[in-house]
């Protein structure tokens, strides 16, 4: 995978896909908190500079810890985390940036952003519990009133993608009104138009946010980056496929990604089935090293606790015409969670060939 460098790092804030048509996760833009407060080191500049040398993820990450045990003091420490978390999190290592936030957070004294750094990253995997501590830790711990608007938005994200939809959208109508939150105005609008389609917030976000990312989401612009967050997040129905709509009213629930746990994808030297929708299979095969199956690179379109709507979406997907795999995997909550998946092609344009079906879609790494 390609590395980014040092200085890079601050300023990595949108993915291209084409001339004037780009991809960002909402949580990252605008949020005060999501870059590093003061001057970093020069043991941590020379530190990262030597990090991302590297030309794997493995050998930066060896790097990095070798380089962080090295480092004698606490300030070095939670800045050299930081740093890393942030290129985790920009490279899409959500859970991974998630703990690297958290041990950057406790480091005495407490930093309660980080902590919400840490649940921003959370969310993007949809690992809802864990996300809910670190905002709750914040709440209760944190007297920094910007921090505190900070924590209360995610807490109205997180109720909202549990379900609440009247309770989170109520707040976060309350919250658009109090200039105390003025720094989240734009995401708090883009939500509500995105999930409530809340006509209001649209035409002022429109009109007095023009310049922001979330105004070019509106317009047409750009384009969602396809986190796990958005799956669960509830849509409004002009923006919801109608696979999705009829999926959730058959009571499936999106999730978190995972790497781990009972794998059922189908790979490997010969053919593997899948069962899809009324009773068909899905067919795949995988035959060469140089196959993307082989490589672990996926594309996730869908997060299920049942199994019919995933063969469902499965069988959509190879009517469509592309390699169909479903996924069992078993949490330790005794919860069984059902990935649709596409393997990723030797280009890296399955994201939009898929788009281009009118499927989103999330890349997930084995």
């Amino acid at each position: 995978m390609k590395i980014l460098k040092a200085k890079s790092l601050r300023f990595s804030f949108f993915v291209p896909v084409f001339i004037c048509f780009v991809s960002f996760p909402v949580f990252t833009q605008n949020s005060p908190g999501n870059s590093y407060p003061g001057q970093v080191s020069k043991a941590v500049s020379e530190a990262v500079s030597a990090i991302f040398e590297n030309k794997t993820r493995e050998a930066v990450t060896s790097s990095f810890n070798s380089r962080l045990s090295s480092l004698r003091n606490l300030e070095d420490k939670r800045q050299l985390l930081f740093l890393f978390a942030d290129y985790e999190e920009r490279s899409g290592f959500f859970e991974s940036a998630a703990g690297h936030y958290v041990k950057a957070a406790g480091i005495s004294p407490e930093n309660f952003n980080l902590y919400l750094d840490g649940a921003r990253c959370y969310m993007y995997i949809n690992d809802r519990e864990k996300a809910s501590d670190l905002v709750q830790k914040t709440l209760l711990g944190c007297f920094e009133p910007d921090v505190l608007c900070r924590a209360r938005f995610y807490s109205a994200c997180i109720q909202l993608a549990e379900g609440d939809t009247e309770g989170a959208f109520s707040l976060l109508r309350t919250y658009t009104s109090n200039s105390a939150f003025k720094p989240f105005y734009p995401q708090m609008l883009f939500i509500l138009w995105y999930a409530a389609d809340d006509s209001n917030a649209k035409n002022r976000l429109l009109s007095e946010y023009s310049d922001s990312m979330e105004a070019s989401l509106v317009r047409g612009e750009a384009a969602l980056s396809p986190q796990a967050f958005w799956y669960f997040m509830p849509a409004g129905e002009r923006r919801m496929a109608s696979r999705i709509q009829e999926s959730s009213a058959a009571g499936s629930s999106y999730a978190g990604i995972s790497s781990t746990g009972d794998s059922n994808i189908g790979s490997g030297s010969s053919p593997s089935r899948e069962t899809g929708g009324k009773g068909q299979s899905v067919t795949t095969s995988a035959s060469s090293t140089s196959d993307p199956v082989a490589k672990g690179l996926w594309q996730q379109t869908g997060f299920f606790k049942s199994r019919v709507n995933a063969e469902a979406m499965a069988e959509e997907l190879s009517k469509a015409g592309f390699r169909v795999f479903i996924r069992q995997e078993k949490r330790e909550s005794g919860t069984t969670y059902f990935s649709v998946l596409i393997p990723e092609d030797e280009s890296g344009s399955t994201a939009m060939q898929l788009k281009d079906k009118g499927f989103e879609s999330y890349l997930v790494i084995d």
